[in-house]
């Protein structure tokens, strides 16, 4: 069939039904550059279709040419605005190329046209992850699946954001019952091991992961969770190999955003064992693969804004929460000023827990806006913080260190 419509193409180059069946026809097969030119063909000689600029967009995604194909999605919808699939496509794009402001807009604008529109949501809730809304993206992700109960991607992504909350049972409640709808996915037993690790059982997180190790895995998921918990059971080198074997194994066009984690973790790994320059490499090589590049001046204006919001004055009239535990003890320094050893000399003694460096409290600055339900975006939304809303916060973070050590008086 293939082939006829190849021949069809040959005799008549103005057929745009042939172009488009046979674009149809080599994507089906996997041939993905001749898919592009086929929606080319039928594109340029149909200016007007949408389904024509709609499959050249997704054969150019296919193939990693994102900036490409956020134009033939545009021009999709250009086409035929009240698209939610072109809008839900173009809005992927977007959150590869890391535009997510503009993700955001693709995903509402898709769900203002279909309002039931489930995996429209499952990504909406992916990007607010992404911007740090956590909050809002619990909240997204619940909508997906009030409209498809059965829905484990979504299972999978709300347990990571119930998990960077610290809602760790809630978490594994929600992998777990992912699992039994996909018993398949590695990653969600990688997902429940990282669960365990932070709930201080690494021995048991281990057991989750080994089966995937001993019969030598590709899966990214496994591989980076090994190397998460490889320091609690003292298998770091096994992580490192697990971990550069699957590299050589990644493909780019499908694997980046596993490849670039696969980089990071290498290079924590690295250099907690010494080696430097191997270190830098792969912290070298994971930047360089992010699709988009570090914003120096939205960087600065950011922390502009922070010194703006938490001046003398406000430290001051700040409200704060009532209840005044001295449970945590924060240790506060720059990267290798001794940080970790203070944390060693304090959890020698035998009333002090060294939880090391838990990430809640940057999760509690991303949520702060959700749970003033604020307009304002962080920092600016701070300046609206109640005794109340302090109460509620300090109250979920103390609850956290009673989940990493129930005993510990400090």
């Amino acid at each position: 069939m293939r082939e006829l419509y190849r021949q069809i193409c040959r005799l008549d180059r103005l057929d745009v039904d042939a172009w488009f069946t046979l674009g149809l026809l080599n994507g089906q097969l996997g041939f993905l550059k001749d898919t592009v030119s086929c929606f080319g063909e039928a594109a340029a000689l149909r200016p007007d279709s949408a389904e024509a600029h709609f499959n050249l967009g997704k054969a150019l995604g296919d193939l990693g040419r994102l900036e490409e194909a956020a134009h033939a999605y545009g021009r999709a919808l250009d086409c035929r605005p009240e698209w939610p699939e072109a809008s839900n496509n173009l809005g992927n794009i977007l959150q590869a190329l890391g535009r997510l402001d503009g993700a955001v807009d693709c995903y509402e604008r898709a769900l203002r046209i279909r309002p039931e529109f489930a995996e429209a949501y499952a990504n909406l809730g992916n990007v607010l992850q992404l911007q740090g809304r956590i909050n809002k993206a619990v909240e997204i992700y619940r909508r997906a699946l009030a409209i498809r109960p059965r829905y484990p991607k979504v299972y999978k992504a709300l347990g990571g954001a119930l998990s960077n909350l610290g809602r760790l049972d809630e978490a594994l409640a929600c992998y777990r019952g992912a699992a039994r709808l996909d018993p398949g996915d590695m990653g969600l037993a990688a997902a429940e091991a990282l669960i365990l690790e932070r709930q201080g059982l690494s021995d048991q997180a281990y057991a989750m992961i080994k089966p995937f190790i001993d019969n030598g895995t590709e899966n990214f998921e496994i591989a980076d969770a090994f190397a998460a918990l490889c320091g609690g059971v003292g298998r770091c080198d096994e992580a490192i190999v697990l971990l550069e074997r699957n590299l050589g194994r990644g493909n780019m066009q499908r694997d980046r955003q596993q490849l670039i984690s696969a980089h990071f973790a290498l290079g924590r790994l690295y250099d907690n064992r010494g080696e430097y320059d191997k270190a830098f490499a792969h912290y070298r090589i994971g930047n360089d693969l992010k699709p988009y590049a570090f914003d120096g001046k939205a960087f600065a204006e950011f922390i502009s804004s922070l010194i703006g919001v938490f001046d003398a004055d406000f430290m001051r009239r700040a409200p704060r929460a009532a209840h005044g535990s001295e449970r945590p003890i924060f240790i506060v320094g720059m990267p290798r000023s001794g940080t970790s050893l203070v944390e060693q000399i304090l959890a020698s003694h035998p009333q002090v827990f060294g939880a090391g460096e838990l990430e809640d409290m940057r999760y509690i600055a991303a949520d702060v806006c959700g749970a003033l339900a604020s307009i304002l975006s962080y920092p600016a939304c701070v300046r609206q913080l109640t005794a109340e809303a302090c109460d509620r916060l300090a109250a979920r973070y103390l609850e956290r260190l009673a989940l990493v050590s129930p005993d510990a008086r400090y």
